[in-house]
């Protein structure tokens, strides 16, 4: 598909097809398809807003973490930015080798992060505990064993997060993809992200915000979205 995009390489019949398949959930609205026929006339914007933002974090997320990054789930960003639950589940080391978890919710805007942000607070009061136990499991399955430090920390993982225990080895995250503007963010901004009691035992201290403020991200989705299936 790269090669497509950037030299004009056109995809086999049964590679268009596949890749068709592969972002039709994430990027169609089917109600839509089913009406038109045509996969212009029938992008699900949300969906892609909310896509692209994440793949955006996870691009970040790789080039400039200063902690050990040891593993996320899922590994890469979701098919469906509108499956319900948290959207991911990640494991890092600090300098003192010492293990933690991110529980991350991304928000995705072409207006102000604050547009988002009681949408990510009500993730983490009614929706935390939805799915914790399957991204976990999966998070588990994928270890091989070789760092017995990890693997214990990963049983570890479920008493922490229902407990108080290791309160600092549970971190809830906030990622806003937003429309920059060039002001300065508050700094009350996040009070009530800070206050708000969840539905878990944590630590207001170990709740982060990651704002990414992108100059006209709403003509940046669109670009990619139009390039990516002017090849599909």
């Amino acid at each position: 598909m790269v090669d497509a995009i950037e030299n004009g390489t056109v995809l086999s019949a049964d590679e268009q097809k596949r890749l068709q398949n592969d972002f039709y959930n994430g990027f169609i609205k089917d109600a839509a398809f089913k009406t038109t026929g045509v996969f212009a006339l029938s992008y699900d914007d949300d969906g892609i807003q909310g896509y692209l933002g994440e793949a955006l974090y996870y691009l970040i997320r790789n080039q400039y973490s200063k902690d050990f990054k040891v593993a996320i789930e899922p590994s890469k960003p979701k098919a469906v930015s509108k499956t319900s639950g948290i959207d991911f589940l990640e494991v890092r080391k600090d300098n003192l080798s010492k293990f933690y978890f991110i529980i991350g919710e991304v928000k995705t805007t072409t207006n102000s992060y604050s547009t988002r942000n009681a949408e990510v607070i009500n993730s983490f009061i009614n929706r935390i505990n939805r799915n914790f136990s399957e991204i976990y499991l999966d998070l588990k399955e994928k270890d091989d064993g070789l760092d017995p430090d990890y693997t214990r920390f990963l049983e570890e993982m479920t008493d922490i997060f229902y407990s108080f225990k290791g309160r600092n080895e549970k971190r809830l995250a906030g990622v806003f993809n937003y429309e920059y503007d060039g002001r300065k963010v508050s700094r009350t901004a996040f009070s009530t992200w800070k206050n708000q009691p969840f539905d878990i035992n944590d630590s207001p201290m170990c709740r982060k915000i990651k704002l990414i403020g992108i100059y006209n991200i709403g003509n940046i989705i669109e670009k990619v979205r139009d390039l990516l299936w002017s090849v599909l």
